[in-house]
């Protein structure tokens, strides 16, 4: 093999204006009198040279002269214009340019940015509240009207006594409703609570404090003793009541639920006694479960009931979870015994 051929020289090509824009030109937010705008920086290997950076301008929407400003750092995404005469919420057309010590890049296209809003200063009226379950408080508040400030949407805080400690809980929704569920929270316990407005400058004032309890837990005994017997497709089911403590909801009646193996499906049956009679097809197994129903909401379910769909003619318990047989089997195996202890005499 000959000699290796002597290295080449390191060549650097020359500098050459941005040839590319910044891209995600956006922006919007601060507080008062703020126009904010945001682009995804240009890379490196895209700036073409030394001294680079980035041209801003902008312009209120409808004007024709353009305000420019110059940031010299090439890593900075985000430029801030402040000004007492900025309008709130008002639309501006941007572009975001580049350049470097060659001379300016091309800019993006324009995007309309609005400027900083005005926190709302409006709370919402007539605020009530009540209790749904031992978890559940609805409250509820007449949406405002038109307000000088964009309302995005509603803020409900609540806390637990009337000292209003600095940890509260907090929910947010859209300005499309007036109306929340606060879950989660503790049963047979008063809450606090406050409903304000908000959008991109912050939280607006809170509506006067109200106050709701919820309910009582649900009873936290399960049904007894259910029993079921099964005559064709007939199913009649019948239970102990449950009886709640006095620091349980009183019950109210009783939810049956009935679960389909075939279809996957639960089918919920409310009635107010310990009795129920239920129409089953003998092509699916079933499982069946009984709750106590209260203010409170759902107690505690009853041990699950098994039904095969061999099971035509047979009856059980519900804390039974063996094979049940059919009234023909049982009669076969009562015969077999008889003739069994007949041979033995």
């Amino acid at each position: 093999m000959g000699e290796p051929s002597p290295a080449s020289a390191k060549t650097r090509t020359e500098d050459a204006m941005p040839d590319a824009a910044p891209t995600d030109v956006g922006g919007g937010g601060g507080t008062k009198s703020e126009l904010v705008i945001t682009w995804e920086p240009v890379p490196e290997e895209l700036q073409n040279g030394e001294g680079f950076g980035y041209i801003i301008a902008f312009r209120p929407l409808g004007a024709v002269t353009w305000t420019r400003a110059v940031i010299s750092t090439p890593g900075v995404a985000r430029y801030v214009f402040r000004n007492d005469t900025i309008p709130a919420f008002s639309p501006f057309d941007v572009k975001v340019g580049a350049y470097n010590n060659r001379g300016e890049g091309p800019f993006s296209s324009i995007a309309t940015v609005f400027s900083a809003e005005e926190v709302p200063s409006e709370a919402p009226k007539r605020v009530w509240g009540r209790s749904v379950s031992a978890a559940q408080i609805e409250v509820i508040w007449e949406a405002l009207p038109a307000t000088p400030e964009r309302v995005l949407g509603y803020e409900v805080v609540y806390w637990e006594d009337d000292t209003k400690p600095d940890t509260v809980g907090k929910v947010r929704i859209s300005a499309n409703y007036s109306a929340v569920n606060m879950t989660g929270l503790k049963a047979n316990t008063q809450y606090y609570l406050a409903v304000s407005t908000f959008n991109t400058a912050g939280t607006g004032p809170q509506s006067t404090p109200i106050n709701a309890t919820t309910k009582k837990p649900p009873p936290g005994q399960p049904p007894l003793n259910v029993e079921w017997t099964m005559i064709g497709s007939l199913l009649t089911l019948h239970w102990d009541p449950v009886i709640a403590m006095e620091t349980e909801a009183e019950v109210i009646g009783y939810l049956v639920m009935l679960r389909r193996h075939r279809y996957n499906e639960v089918n919920s049956i409310i009635t107010n006694k310990t009795r129920m009679e239920l129409t089953l097809s003998p092509n699916d197994n079933y499982l069946i479960q009984i709750k106590a129903l209260s203010d409170g909401g759902e107690g505690v379910g009853s041990e699950p009931i098994h039904i095969h769909k061999l099971s035509m003619g047979a009856q059980g318990s519900g804390a039974s979870r063996l094979s049940l047989l059919s009234l023909s089997h049982l009669s076969a195996v009562l015969v077999s015994a008889l003739v069994l202890l007949s041979s033995s005499w």
